[in-house]
Formats: C-alpha cells, sequence, structure tokens
C-alpha cells in the first residue's frame, strides 16, 4: 500500500525529481558516471547536455512509456539521464532485482521537494539504519492484531461508501469511482494512523487542503509551475491546516482519558525515537504521522479502481468473482475479517489489475557500496532504479501482457514464476509495511461492491488514460454504471 512512501513510494514524482537533487552532488555523479561510461559501460541512450534524456521521454509518452522502450532497445540493465549529469541505472529482470535486495538507502535529496509539509528530517530521507529503526518500532500498528481489532471500524467506512453508492444506482448516476474512493481512502488512512473517529475532521476540508498542498509542490517540482499568488496562498494554507489538525489529533490524544488506540500515533506517544534516545518531539511527531497518513492515502484505492475497470471490461470474470464472494458470503452476509482470507480467485483478480495498473511504477535505491551486478560492477552513489511496471509488463515473464489473464496468478502458474517478476509492494527492505492493510481494505471493498452491485463502464475504454503522477491515476476518472442485484 505504501508503494511510493516505503516501497515504490513517491518514486513516480521521484524520478522527475532525480537530476534536480542530484545535480547538487556533482562531483559524486561525475565519479560515478565515469565509471559507468568506461570498460564498464552500461548502455543506453545518449543524453542532451541540458536535459538529459527529458525530451525522449516527453517524446515517449511518460516515464513508463520511455523506460518500456529503453529495455526494448539495450536489454535488460540499462542506462538513461534525467538531467545532466543525473544518470539512472534501470533494471528490468527478476534476476537482477534479486541481487540487488539488500539494498535500503535512497537518494535522500529525491524528498527533498515534501519537506515543507513533511519537515526537514522525515522517514523518506533517513538511511538504511534508521529506516529499519523506526520501521520496526511501528509496524506493531499494522499487525493482525491490530488490524482485526480495527476491523469493525473499517467495514463500518466501507458500507457507508456501499450506501451511497446504492443511492446513485437507485437515481441511476454513473459514479467517479476514482474520486468516491479516494475519499474512503482518507478516512481509511486516518483510522490506521490516528484512530480518527468520524466527525472529528471535516475529511473534504482535510482532503481539499491535501490536494492543494501535494498537487502545489508536484507540478513546481516536476514542470517548474509555481502558480499565481492564489495557488501559492492555497498551497501555505493548506500546509498551516494540515499541521494544524494532526497537531490537534495528538493533543487530544494526549489529554484522552479512554484506553489508547492501537495505532502510529499511540507508538509516536509513548515510544522512544530510535535515533535520538528520547521521546519524539512534536515536530517529529507532525512529521512521521503525515508520511504514514499520505502512504495509506492513495494506494489501494486506487488499485480497487483500476481492478474495477479491469472488471467492467472482463463480465464473466466479474461474475466468477461474484459467485466465489455468494459462496463464502450466503444471503449476503457482510464479511467477517477471517473470511478476506478466503477469496483465492479474487486475489488472483485484484493481483493481476494491480499487475497491469501498478499503482506505484516505480521504486529507486542509492547503492552505498560498490556491488557487482550480472557482468558489471556498479560503483558506490549510483542511483538505481525499478520500473515495476515495466517488470509487471515485460513479455519475457508474462505472455501477451498486455492481456487481462487473472490466472496468471493460480497457485500452479506463481509457482513456476522468480518471485521478483511481481512486486507491486516494493522490493527489499523498504517494501510497502502496510500491505497487511491494503489487501484488507482492497478485498473488503471488493467484497461488498461485487455484492450489492453488477457495474460497466460507463465511458469508452481509450477515455480512461492512466497519469503518471503521485500514483497512477486515471486521468479522468473512471466512470461506472451501478446496477443494484435483487
Amino acid at each position: 500500500m505504501w508503494t511510493i512512501l516505503f516501497g515504490c513510494s513517491f518514486a513516480a514524482v521521484a524520478v522527475f525529481l532525480v537530476w534536480k537533487s542530484l545535480s547538487r552532488f556533482s562531483t559524486i555523479r561525475s565519479n560515478v558516471d565515469s565509471a559507468l561510461t568506461s570498460d564498464n559501460a552500461i548502455p543506453g541512450p545518449s543524453p542532451d547536455r541540458a536535459t538529459g534524456n527529458s525530451a525522449d521521454i516527453a517524446a515517449a509518452g511518460g516515464l513508463v512509456p520511455f523506460v518500456r522502450q529503453l529495455h526494448e532497445s539495450y536489454g535488460p540493465i540499462a542506462r538513461f539521464w534525467l538531467g545532466p549529469g543525473a544518470s539512472v541505472v534501470s533494471i528490468n529482470d527478476p534476476g537482477l532485482v534479486q541481487k540487488t535486495l539488500k539494498l535500503g538507502s535512497r537518494p535522500s535529496e529525491i524528498f527533498a521537494f515534501l519537506e515543507p509539509v513533511l519537515g526537514a528530517d522525515n522517514l523518506q530521507v533517513y538511511d538504511a539504519s534508521r529506516a529499519k529503526a523506526l520501521r520496526r518500532l511501528l509496524l506493531p500498528a499494522f499487525g493482525p492484531a491490530v488490524l482485526r481489532r480495527k476491523y469493525e471500524n473499517l467495514a463500518a467506512m466501507a458500507d457507508d461508501l456501499i450506501q451511497d453508492w446504492l443511492g446513485c444506482a437507485g437515481r441511476q448516476e454513473v459514479v467517479p469511482v476514482q474520486a468516491h474512493l479516494l475519499k474512503l481512502g482518507l478516512r481509511t488512512s486516518l483510522e490506521a494512523s490516528v484512530s480518527c473517529p468520524l466527525g472529528t475532521i471535516d475529511v473534504d476540508q482535510f482532503r481539499t487542503a491535501y490536494d492543494a498542498v501535494f498537487t502545489y509542490l508536484f507540478d513546481k517540482q516536476t514542470q517548474g509551475i509555481v502558480g499565481d499568488a492564489a495557488q501559492q496562498l492555497a498551497f501555505e494554507r493548506g500546509v498551516d491546516y494540515l499541521h494544524g489538525t494532526i497537531r490537534s489529533l495528538y493533543s487530544q490524544r494526549q489529554k484522552a482519558e479512554d484506553e489508547p488506540e492501537e495505532d502510529v500515533c499511540q507508538l509516536l506517544l509513548t515510544e522512544i525515537d530510535p535515533t535520538t534516545g528520547q521521546p519524539f518531539t512534536p515536530a517529529a511527531i507532525v512529521s512521521h504521522l503525515m508520511v504514514w497518513i499520505v502512504g495509506a492515502y492513495h494506494t489501494s484505492v486506487v488499485a480497487l479502481s483500476w481492478t474495477m475497470f479491469c472488471l467492467a471490461q472482463h463480465p464473466d470474470v466479474q461474475a466468477k468473482v461474484r459467485a466465489e464472494v455468494d459462496a463464502l458470503l450466503p444471503k449476503g452476509r457482510s464479511p467477517a475479517y477471517d473470511d478476506l482470507e478466503r477469496l483465492p480467485y479474487t486475489t488472483q483478480v485484484v493481483k493481476e489489475s494491480m499487475r497491469l495498473f501498478t499503482p506505484g511504477p516505480f521504486a529507486a535505491r542509492l547503492v552505498d557500496e560498490d556491488t557487482p551486478l550480472g557482468d558489471r560492477v556498479l560503483p558506490a552513489g549510483t542511483t538505481l532504479f525499478y520500473p515495476l511496471s515495466v517488470i509487471h509488463t515485460n513479455p519475457s515473464l508474462w505472455p501477451e501482457p498486455d492481456r487481462f489473464d487473472p490466472e496468471r496468478f493460480s497457485p500452479e502458474a506463481v509457482r513456476t514464476r522468480h518471485p521478483q517478476a511481481y512486486v507491486p509492494f516494493g522490493v527489499g527492505p523498504r517494501i510497502c509495511p502496510g500491505e497487511r492493510f491494503a489487501w484488507l481494505e482492497i478485498k473488503l471493498l471488493l467484497a461488498l461492491i461485487v455484492q450489492h452491485f453488477t457495474f460497466e463502464l460507463a465511458m469508452p475504454v481509450a477515455d480512461v488514460v492512466p497519469t503518471e503522477k503521485f500514483v497512477l491515476f486515471a486521468k479522468d476518472d473512471i466512470r461506472i454504471r451501478l446496477h443494484r442485484r435483487q
């Protein structure tokens, strides 16, 4: 789930920013580039001196199609430039991924653009050892025992969505599912991070502030768009609102006399910061809570949006998912926590949709020491790029890679495939810590949706355009027509 923030999280953003950030380390980069262009040369297109391969990326239609073409032309390990003096080594082979799994650091400057909202010292800029210590401290908040206790609240939020959609179906309204699911995703991320009761904050206002802040930062860093005075003001007010809301939530928790909740906020309030050996400061609490809320907000609900897109085009698969849910939950019984582990075909369907539409398409790591890779050696300081969505559609691994086929994830098929051929939650020691939470959320929602509705696409397939931003969004949403089941 936290594909961008923890595994491949914010990597779609990160790769657009690497050249801006790595150019600060011109001496280091020059040494790395010299090493990679010697007898140890890694193939790739020639860069423009001023812009790297930016023009090639734009001509290809984006980073995903560019990297796909890159590997088609140059093989499983290739190099390209995101800007002047900022080369990246990309690998499109599960065996090569396997050999680099130990890497746990990332080019810290990639995430400098988030400093206004996350603070200067946040998880995104932690090296491998600091990140490991903090993850070890906070992961219990997403363990199975805690998720089981939170399940009732999450199920109630899911039911709110179903009731809303029943109304839409009754009025024959077309539903922009991505927008609806993102609103729900914010609610569930707040529940996971701060156990925020419904009504404690205005979710719509929080989301408006959130979108203003992160859209401004993304556009400024990736396109050089600074916005007008109104956008700048909305950004500043949004940052103030988000920080103020988080401070208010944890301040209320400090004063609460009820039994403490089991979540990220409680751990930050009661445990010792492994970096300083002291209690977490208020600034650190705000920073870490923002990281976890951001990480939980997008990814799983965007994955579910794409799953609905796939199922809307394949009514036979949709019917098979519905039959599995109906058999497990007769007479419309609501799914219990343990039921979600008894939906093997539904799980295959979600995995296949995440293969085709990987929510966080990329991951990046920093090579912190000279590292053998195939018949080459990557020098320390190399930025290593994992194009997850390109690996997921590599025809040597996935025959007819653009075809939707959940049988690719049958137990028999999985046993014959390299484990690193499918890595939607990232790789190595910084793999998504919220994977268990993500699966719970996705399968709970999908089970309820197919219980209550049949559905079809209410727009031409060609109008559903994946766009690379914080995650792989549908540019103009995914409009679905719902039909209530009798």
